[in-house]
């Protein structure tokens, strides 16, 4: 089976018929010969092979010149003679008729009269396929034919005008004119290159001819093997395009086959001969010592030329990626889609000098930036490097690689003009942030620009922005917290009085928000609520954040658990329609208002923001003077934004708490309810498991559903009991390790961490896999206070083998790894099961009752140091 249709590389008439020259390419890209009749030739790959057998037939039985004379020329020109010295030469027959006998006495047909008539002299065949079998021959015939009688048909099927005197024509001189149109003495080919090139040649100019015989002889005149037949392929698909095979002699002869295969793979045969210089190849050849290197730079160059990528482009990229920090590393892609004619070399020098060596990588992504976002080499010499430090000067460029996030180019396009307006403003303001708050600010730029949404109010914003984000950067602070997304998100659908407000706004506001957000998964579950208040009430949120921040930030926690549609669907209904904010209490007298405020509160089971003096004189427990009325009804109202948030909050919890009645029972059972309303896979296995457990609490009804003890069955070694409901205990000072059976402590083996399988996680749906499967067991490490300090993932593969998964968080000391490792060695080892290794292969964990499930690799201590390093 071939990878593409074999190419024709020469037609060979003999005596014996016409023979066909095939080069086929395999799947691997080798190229072998093979010959075949001319009977047996495909018309896909020689559309005329049923016309010239046929012509090729009807010389067989020839008899006069006159009536093959078209057959015998489309023959001529449409195949070559085999080489003399392999053939035999025939002997040839007369080429013109037997003269006529004059009567004479001693013919009988001299004497007319009488009865016998001798028999007419038979007329001879021509043997016109042996004259054509060789070029001698041939040459003899074309001497001896009359031409004025039996002209020359050419090519084009048309007499030929030689405008030769007495000289006779050779075949070779012919098929010369015919390419050259003037009679040039051709050269004199040797054999092997006759037979591979000169077919595809025979009607091309002679100056052809003399390019691929120089380009074949600069190869060392191979014989046979690839070289040879790369060359003839490429000269049979293209005959004109011998400037691409040519590149072949400016590079080493180790990398010449490589150079003709290329050609052929990008089909750069079929592109301008002068799309790619020979000079530039041979200065990159020079410069890249590695062979498999220079090749994929080779490739690169020739797939962008197909794209429409100009060879400077490619070849700037290919100087950029010798560079010293990437010369020991695999050579970078360097595929693009669109040309670029200005890359400032220089500066991207200056950038990968500032990042440093471990993030050479920028080197590559700058260059494909440049023709990716128009005026991006602007940056880069905009930039001053120099005064960066390297996290710095990493985290600033970082920000342009984050345009690939946008799903669809138009979004991208229209975020890269408004860069392109903000991005010296940008930069001037963290030049002008003392250098070790730098790298916090460059951080706050980064996430408020990819939070905001309307991108043409950024431009409008941006003075307050920045010089908000220069506040956060300074003391009383800390550079290691920021609220980025949720700044974003916060800021971006305020007016002009909303964020004279943020910018007055006390250092304790900001520091609560930094404070709630260091944690990713509550910055996302914050930052996600925070957008749905702020597009449904901006100064109202604003207002909010002054006056109650911790409030606000809880509310906002509690929203972000619930999906964007159903979220922004609760704070807009709720803003509409309930009478928390249907009334006005502005425009009440201050104790009708608190009056309405305390049974809103008794009726929603809130605590009433009334101070207990005002309270117990609304019931008429005790009487207060008009002073302390008007006094503590104040008070009351300014309260009042903190209450109508925790109206809100106590809606979401109706809506999500209502099939299971577990928000109160405790603080996992709070956990597992938010914890349903924000994954979205594993979701309908996981609301079962809820529901049964409201209704029973039994920790260990999931073990008993069908497909766990399907599993449990076909894996009859597995002592379930120890690995599922009972496990071991291991004690080392004040740090207990055991495994968790409580199913609602296993599902916060994220939140406890801080990892992705928390509550608001990237992979926050696994943490149901690890809680409902059979397979999959949690094992927490916990201080003498019971406080979860570390945790370990552990499973048993289809192989029944104990697959270990990383501890975390990630910074646990060694000495606590070493703990975990004795553990699961202790717990192998009671269970009968090996650890698994991964000297032996890979394994399978499978998911039971979850279809999905996030498997994070296996852990031994060595790898998690080296993770961390």
């Amino acid at each position: 089976m071939t990878k593409e249709s074999p190419i024709l590389i020469n037609l060979q008439r003999s005596q014996t018929g016409i023979t066909v020259w095939l080069s086929h390419m395999a799947e691997d890209g080798t190229l072998t010969l093979s010959t075949c009749p001319l009977s047996e030739l495909s018309s896909r790959t020689y559309p005329h092979s049923t016309r010239l057998l046929h012509d090729w037939h009807s010389l067989a039985d020839a008899r006069d010149m006159q009536s093959v004379q078209s057959a015998f020329w489309r023959v001529f020109w449409a195949s070559l003679a085999e080489n003399p010295e392999n053939s035999p030469t025939p002997i040839p027959a007369k080429l013109n008729p037997t003269p006529v006998p004059k009567p004479t006495a001693a013919h009988p047909r001299a004497f007319k009269g009488t009865k016998y008539q001798p028999p007419k002299p038979g007329i001879q065949k021509l043997m016109l396929q042996a004259w054509l079998a060789d070029d001698r021959l041939l040459d003899g015939f074309l001497a001896q034919i009359d031409l004025a009688q039996h002209p020359i048909i050419g090519p084009d099927e048309k007499p030929m005008d030689l405008g030769l005197s007495s000289a006779s024509p050779s075949s070779q001189m012919l098929m010369v004119r015919v390419g050259s149109h003037t009679a040039i003495t051709p050269p004199k080919l040797p054999e092997t290159f006759r037979r591979h090139f000169l077919w595809s040649l025979r009607l091309r100019p002679v100056t052809e001819w003399i390019a691929w015989l120089r380009i074949w002889q600069g190869l060392n005149s191979p014989e046979h093997g690839q070289t040879l037949m790369l060359l003839a392929r490429l000269c049979a698909l293209q005959t004109s395009a011998h400037a691409w095979s040519k590149l072949a002699l400016c590079v080493a002869p180790s990398r010449q086959e490589d150079i003709l295969r290329a050609i052929l793979k990008y089909k750069a045969f079929s592109l301008p001969c002068d799309a790619l210089q020979a000079e530039a190849i041979t200065a990159l050849s020079a410069e890249t010592e590695n062979d498999e290197r220079f090749l994929h730079y080779f490739e690169a160059i020739l797939s962008n030329l197909t794209r429409g990528v100009s060879e400077e482009y490619t070849l700037c990229g290919c100087h950029l990626a010798n560079h010293p920090f990437l010369r020991s590393r695999d050579a970078p892609s360097l595929l693009a889609e669109k040309d670029c004619e200005d890359v400032p070399v220089a500066d991207i020098l200056r950038m990968v000098s500032a990042v440093g060596p471990d993030n050479a990588f920028w080197i590559k992504l700058s260059w494909i930036f440049c023709s990716q976002y128009p005026g991006f080499s602007d940056v880069l010499r905009d930039t001053k490097w120099e005064q960066l430090s390297a996290q710095t000067a990493y985290d600033w460029i970082d920000i342009f690689a984050r345009m690939d996030w946008e799903e669809h180019p138009k979004q991208t396009a229209a975020r890269w003009q408004v860069i392109q307006r903000c991005y010296r403003a940008w930069h001037d303001s963290i030049l002008t942030t003392p250098g070790p708050w730098q790298e916090k600010h460059i951080i706050l730029v980064r996430w408020v620009y990819l939070s905001w949404e309307a991108l043409d109010t950024m431009v409008d914003s941006l003075s307050h922005l920045l010089a908000l984000m220069r506040r956060l950067c300074s003391t009383p602070y800390l550079q290691d917290y920021h609220c980025g997304p949720a700044l974003g998100n916060l800021a971006q659908p305020q007016s002009e009085s909303g964020w004279l407000a943020l910018l007055e706004a006390d250092d304790k506001v900001w520091l609560t928000l930094e404070r709630a957000c260091r944690r990713d998964n509550d910055e996302s579950l914050i930052t996600r609520g925070l957008y749905a208040l702020a597009q449904a009430k901006p100064e109202l949120t604003v207002q909010a954040l002054l006056a109650a921040p911790k409030r606000l930030i809880e509310t906002a926690h509690l929203l972000g658990c619930l999906g964007y549609d159903q979220r922004r669907q609760v704070v807009n209904s709720f803003f509409s329609t309930s009478a928390w904010f249907s009334e006005n209490w502005q425009a009440l007298e201050p104790l009708e208002a608190c009056r309405r405020i305390l049974q809103r509160c008794q009726q929603s089971h809130l605590d009433s923001p009334l101070p207990r003096r005002l309270r117990e004189h609304i019931e008429g427990k005790i009487t207060l003077r008009e002073q302390q009325i008007d006094r503590h009804s104040r008070l009351t109202l300014q309260r009042l934004l903190p209450t109508q948030l925790l109206g809100l909050e106590e809606e979401v919890w109706r809506l999500i708490d209502a099939p299971f009645s577990l928000r109160h029972h405790s603080r996992q059972a709070n956990h597992a309810v938010r914890f349903h309303a924000s994954v979205r896979d594993n979701r309908k296995v996981f609301r079962r498991f809820m529901q049964a457990y409201s209704r029973s609490g039994d920790r260990f009804a999931h073990l008993e559903h069908p497909l766990n003890q399907a599993w449990f069955k076909a894996h009859p070694k597995l002592d379930v009991h120890l690995w599922a409901r009972q496990g071991i205990r291991h004690q080392h000072g004040e740090i207990c390790l055991a495994l968790e059976t409580d199913p609602l402590e296993v599902l916060m083996l994220g939140s406890y961490t801080g990892t992705c399988l928390g509550l608001g996680g990237l992979c926050d749906d696994s943490a149901i896999a690890c809680l409902l499967d059979g397979n999959k067991q949690v094992v927490y490490a916990r201080d003498q206070n019971g406080k979860v300090i570390a945790r370990q993932l552990l499973a048993i593969d289809e192989q029944d083998r104990l697959i270990c998964f990383y501890v975390y968080p990630l910074n646990t000391s060694p000495e606590l790894l070493e703990h975990f490792r004795a553990y699961d060695e202790a717990f192998s080892q009671a269970l009968h099961i090996p650890i698994f290794e991964e000297s032996s292969g890979d394994y399978h964990v499978k998911t039971i009752l979850a279809n999905y499930w996030w498997d994070d690799g296996a852990w031994t201590p060595d790898k998690q140091e080296q993770l961390l390093t």
